[in-house]
């Protein structure tokens, strides 16, 4: 959440942490569910930038990302 604390390097924490969820597929679905709020969080950064359709396609990753690794909550 540290992309939400920094605006300024948001895109630099996001990426930090989706390397490291990357590099280790194997982490349990609890960890990989964070995927989910690092891609909404981007997507919101980048409308509030104007950039709407890197903001529509990081909202669909978040979207996939829950059908994957979410809960039915």
């Amino acid at each position: 959440m540290l992309g939400t604390a920094q605006p300024e390097r948001g895109d630099v924490h996001t990426a930090a942490a989706l390397t490291v969820l990357n590099g280790n597929p194997t982490a349990d679905r609890r960890t990989q569910r964070w995927r989910v709020a690092l891609h909404n969080n981007r997507g919101w950064a980048l409308f509030d930038a104007g950039e709407l359709t890197a903001a529509l396609q990081e909202f669909e990753q978040a979207l996939r990302d829950a059908e994957r690794y979410g809960t039915s909550e």
